[in-house]
């Protein structure tokens, strides 16, 4: 599976340390490896395109599956914690 980060996702985790960076891209790497099997992912409400939600500790991190012929592409579409996640989203829908 190919993943694809968002201009957004690719500064949020330019501005954190290593340690939370490799965390998070840890996360990413383990659902696109797996996703039937990843514990916490949910579906959010509210968007059509099919968006998901990871948490991972306080991180929250926003994707989109889409496919393209045979490929599946993995969109990371935001990466935030969990206090501004959705408030971030809440503004950039308006």
């Amino acid at each position: 599976m190919e993943i694809i980060y968002s201009n957004d996702a690719k500064k949020y985790l330019a501005r954190q340390g290593k340690k939370i960076a490799l965390r998070i891209h840890g996360a990413i790497q383990k659902y696109a490896e797996n996703p039937a099997e990843f514990p916490d992912v949910r579906r959010m409400e509210g968007y059509s395109d099919g968006r998901l939600r990871i948490r991972t500790g306080d991180y929250r991190i926003i994707i989109r599956h889409d496919t393209d012929g045979t490929l599946k592409i993995l969109l990371v579409i935001e990466i935030n914690n969990r206090g501004q996640i959705y408030k971030h989203l809440k503004r950039k829908r308006k």
